[in-house]
């Protein structure tokens, strides 16, 4: 892979500064939050809708200014170990209705709209759960919603600004071809080719709706899944895949080169992952989920 320089300091605008565990629904917690995120320049930071309302009481009682929202749909409760539940339970954990998702974003999104938040940014996790037969086709109905919905808001109000990056959940799609024995990348081309049928069926460019495929809900783990497969800095990369499928599917579907770009996350902790990730994303990166944004940004400042 060719060498790529980045100006060190751009790193930090990349990053969705994150708390989505249940113990982080804190008062110190998500104002200590949103002043790493205001004070480092992060893009973001990213929580669970139902603590927004709150959050906006307590940043307006401690004077504290607010930084852009990405908020997440779907969103499991807890981190899901597959030392403890089978790939079929987890992937059961994670298909909430379309419709409960919609809800929770109609719902936040209204919110934020009454509190002048005019950049806001939605993560819903999709349902990866079917047989290869019929599972492109319910992703890229799913995907279409999402869009339908956010493209619906930018009409209605004028200087919003939407971006959508719906969370493939990459680490399990790989484990569910592995265990149907396929090809490792099976069921990740089926997620990536999805997205880019969907925009290609409904997405309107004259709209300020911005998209990216977002690799990981960040609360998967166990010892079986491929860690391998997340090598970053290397050729075979998951995100160097992540874009090379969308660079043939973006063809495929005759969609602009770059349209669609990508949110790297699970477990980035250190700066040179971050370097890493930005050159194997082929330049599509356009943000990175951790709750270690601070440590990963003292090498910049």
């Amino acid at each position: 892979m060719s060498v790529i320089t980045y100006k060190p300091k751009n790193i930090n605008h990349f990053i969705d500064h994150t708390a989505l565990k249940l113990e982080d629904f804190k008062q110190d917690i998500l104002l200590k939050l949103a002043k790493e995120a205001l004070d480092l320049g992060f893009n973001s930071i990213c929580i669970r809708p139902e603590w927004l309302k709150d959050f906006f009481g307590w940043s307006e009682s401690a004077g504290q200014k607010i930084p852009r929202i990405s908020f997440v749909m779907g969103f499991p409760q807890e981190p899901l170990n597959m030392e403890l539940l089978s790939l079929e339970k987890i992937l059961d954990i994670l298909s909430v209705p379309t419709t409960t998702k919609l809800e929770q974003a109609q719902n936040a999104l209204e919110y934020l709209i009454s509190a002048n938040q005019t950049h806001i940014e939605l993560d819903p996790v999709l349902d990866i759960s079917g047989d290869k037969q019929d599972l492109q086709e319910k992703l890229s109905e799913e995907i279409s919603s999402y869009i339908i919905q956010a493209m619906d808001f930018t009409k209605n109000y004028s200087g919003l600004t939407l971006k959508l990056k719906p969370i493939f959940s990459s680490e399990l799609l790989i484990k569910k071809a592995q265990n149907e024995g396929q090809e490792e990348d099976f069921y990740l081309k089926i997620s990536i080719e999805a997205l880019c049928q969907a925009y290609s069926r409904v997405f309107d460019l004259s709209q300020k709706l911005f998209l990216s495929y977002k690799n990981s809900t960040g609360f998967i783990n166990g010892p079986d899944l491929q860690k391998g497969s997340w090598s970053h800095g290397t050729n075979n990369s998951l995100i160097a895949r992540i874009a090379k499928y969308l660079k043939i599917y973006e063809e495929k579907y005759s969609i602009k080169p770059y349209s669609i770009g990508i949110k790297a996350s699970a477990g980035i902790k250190t700066y040179q992952e971050v370097v890493d990730i930005i050159a194997d994303s082929d330049t599509r990166l356009t943000h990175i989920g951790t709750s270690n944004g601070v440590e990963i940004t003292q090498k910049v400042f």
